[in-house]
C-alpha cells in the first residue's frame, strides 16, 4: 500500500469539490475547506483526512468497504453519547412506540443506552427530518410524479408518498418522501388525500417542481 495514496472511493467520501481549488471535507464536525490547486498533488488533502480521521485513515476507509458498510461511527466520528441518542431514536420510530418510551424508569433500567428526555430526542427527531428533507431536495428532479398507498393499523390510516421518475439512464425510481397520518383521520376522501400533499410536498419539493 502506497503511503498518502486515498483510493478513489474514499476521496469521493471524504471530500466534495467546492468552488475554484477548494475541498470542503465531509466529516459533520468538520466542514473545513481545503485549498488544493489542480495538477500541484494533494498533499493539502492527505494532510486534512490524517488530522481529522486519524493516521491510519487508508485502513479505515478500506475496512468500511470490505464490510460494505459505509456508517461514520467506523471513523470515529460520533461520540458514545450520540450513538446512544441516535439507537433511543431507532427503538421508538422502528417500533412505533410513544416518544414518553425514553422516560419510563423500567425502560431506562432496561437498556444499555445513556438517558434521554423525550423533549430533547423529540428535538433530534425534528432536527434529522429536517436534514433527511434536504438531501431529497438534492435527488428529486424538476419533474417527477406521486404515488400514494395507505393502510390502516392500530385504529390508525396511515399514508405513504413515493416521488416516481426516470433517470437519463432510463431508470425508473422511487423515493419515499413520507409515512404519516391523514391530516383529519376521520376524513379518507380525495379531497383530504390532496390536502396531505400539499402539506407535505413542501418539505420535500423545490418550490419549481412539477408534478406529473
Amino acid at each position: 500500500m502506497t503511503q498518502g495514496y486515498i483510493y478513489p472511493k474514499a476521496f469521493i467520501y471524504s471530500f466534495k469539490k467546492g468552488p475554484g481549488d477548494l475541498y470542503k471535507c465531509n466529516n459533520e464536525k468538520c466542514l473545513q475547506s481545503n485549498k488544493q490547486k489542480a495538477n500541484s498533488g494533494y498533499s493539502n488533502l492527505y494532510a486534512h483526512l490524517k488530522n481529522c480521521v486519524g493516521a491510519d485513515y487508508e485502513e479505515k476507509y478500506q475496512e468500511i468497504w470490505v464490510r460494505s458498510n459505509p456508517t461514520l461511527e467506523r471513523f470515529s466520528f460520533i461520540t458514545g453519547k450520540e450513538k446512544d441518542w441516535f439507537k433511543w431514536t431507532e427503538w421508538v420510530v422502528m417500533r412505533d412506540m410513544s416518544l414518553s418510551e425514553v422516560d419510563n424508569e423500567l425502560t431506562c433500567e432496561g437498556i444499555k443506552y445513556v438517558n434521554v428526555l423525550s423533549k430533547t430526542l423529540r428535538k433530534d427527531i425534528i432536527s434529522l427530518s429536517n436534514l433527511v428533507a434536504e438531501e431529497i431536495k438534492k435527488f428529486l428532479p424538476s419533474q417527477f410524479g406521486l404515488m400514494f398507498d395507505g393502510w390502516t393499523g392500530s385504529l390508525m390510516h396511515k399514508i405513504g408518498i413515493f416521488s416516481c421518475f426516470v433517470v437519463r439512464n432510463g431508470k425508473y425510481n422511487e423515493v419515499l418522501l413520507a409515512i404519516q397520518p391523514m391530516l383529519d383521520e376521520w376524513q379518507l376522501d380525495a379531497a383530504e388525500h390532496v390536502k396531505l400533499f400539499k402539506s407535505t410536498l413542501p418539505y420535500m419539493a423545490n418550490p419549481q417542481t412539477i408534478l406529473l
